[in-house]
């Protein structure tokens, strides 16, 4: 078989133009080999395709489909994009399957068990040391689904209130009693969303995934906080009593630091950059720290003959 390459003439207002290949017709003529063999010789720098031979002159085509190309480049220019198709190939097998920690043979995504970043066969899942069983979180049960869904209709009723409380405030002159008792309505129903969004986080994540502690995974109601009447189920051994050195929940770590603050019984976690107020022994989150009677949170405020605490405009009014 010959390659003919069909030349065109020139004409004397124009330059002489390059000989021309039609691509279309020359890559409809090769075939794309995908066995292991080729792939191997793909790898090894070596090309992916089998070369058909071609009869006769090309087709003739427009000129747009027509481009020169130097006939001496063109099988490296093919090896390189056949190449990097097989190394496309490659990387998209990485992804889609790797070796299972515990057997080494591949696991496909689909199936594999992760378990921070560590992929397993379900057969070969960790086993909980608590339990005895292994540990899948594929296999979580949606026990609190019912408690979720009521929690998320009061929600909705707290936002359909907050919202007639908030176009109400307007209607009252500032400082007055009935803007005063608005404002407080307000603060108060913005409280309970969170309270009852907190609420929500901690139930959906009650049961899913895996904890990691001292060198093996648990199901998370396999690893409980330690002290007495908790159970709560903790992530991993950040946090250690520091009596008995055993694990604890994040709320009893900072309880027994004394960092829990005073009005929404939470963490004050002063690693996550959360601002805390210090007064008269107690700890408050800048954000619950607010004023007795108007609730608004304070810059400064009063300590005043009730033992509340009040900013300074409602001490100056009300004291």
């Amino acid at each position: 078989g010959e390659i003919h390459f069909s030349r065109i003439p020139h004409m004397a207002a124009r330059k002489p133009r390059k000989d021309t290949l039609d691509l279309d017709a020359m890559m409809g003529e090769f075939e794309w080999d995908d066995s292991a063999a080729s792939r191997a010789a793909a790898s090894a720098g070596r090309s992916n395709y089998r070369g058909a031979e071609l009869d006769g002159p090309l087709a003739p085509k427009s000129a747009a489909t027509r481009a020169g190309v130097d006939l001496g480049e063109f099988d490296s220019v093919l090896d390189t994009m056949m190449n990097g198709i097989s190394g496309l190939n490659i990387a998209a097998e990485d992804t889609l399957f790797r070796a299972c920690e515990r057997c080494t043979q591949m696991v496909p995504a689909v199936d594999a068990i992760d378990l921070a970043g560590r992929w397993f066969h379900e057969r070969c899942a960790p086993q909980c040391p608590a339990c005895k069983r292994n540990v899948n979180p594929r296999v979580a049960k949606d026990s609190h689904r019912d408690e979720i869904a009521a929690l998320k209709q009061n929600i909705v009723k707290t936002e359909k209130t907050l919202n007639a409380l908030k176009s109400m405030a307007g209607m009252y002159a500032a400082g007055s009693k009935e803007a005063t008792g608005v404002a407080s309505q307000i603060a108060d129903a913005e409280q309970d969303i969170r309270r009852f969004s907190k609420k929500i986080e901690k139930l959906e994540n009650t049961g899913l995934g895996a904890a990691f502690a001292q060198g093996a995974f648990y199901h998370p109601g396999c690893f409980l906080c330690t002290i007495a009447g908790c159970g709560l189920e903790i992530p991993n051994d950040e946090f250690l009593d520091a009596d008995t050195g055993r694990p604890i929940c994040r709320k009893h770590f900072y309880e027994r630091s004394g960092m829990i603050c005073a009005k929404c019984n939470e963490p004050i976690d002063v690693l996550q950059n959360e601002g805390a107020v210090n007064v008269e022994g107690k700890r408050f989150h800048a954000q619950c720290f607010t004023c007795h009677h108007c609730r608004k949170v304070m810059r400064q405020f009063r300590l005043c003959p009730d033992n509340q605490v009040y900013c300074l405009a409602c001490s100056k009014a009300l004291f």
